[in-house]
């Protein structure tokens, strides 16, 4: 993971959601950590993040007007 700040690496967990009770938070931070756990190349991490954004993207959740925008916010600073 690349260091952002505590606060980023706090919004990636699935434990943050879970607290919330938000499940596509879990769902999403858990696909997070597991391309981030992933031995991938730059090229194959952004392109594995960029299907993750789409995902969320699909939702809504990059509308700022969206509770797990901040997620998806945290995952693009993760993907840049």
């Amino acid at each position: 993971m690349k260091n952002h700040g505590k606060l980023n690496a706090t919004l990636l967990t699935p434990a943050y959601w879970e607290k919330y009770h938000l499940s596509d938070g879990v769902d999403f931070a858990n696909q997070f950590q597991a391309i981030d756990a992933q031995d991938l190349g730059e090229n194959d991490r952004k392109q594995a993040l960029d299907e993750l954004l789409k995902k969320m993207a699909a939702k809504g959740y990059n509308n700022p007007a969206n509770s797990m925008y901040v997620l998806y916010s945290a995952i693009l600073v993760q993907r840049n």
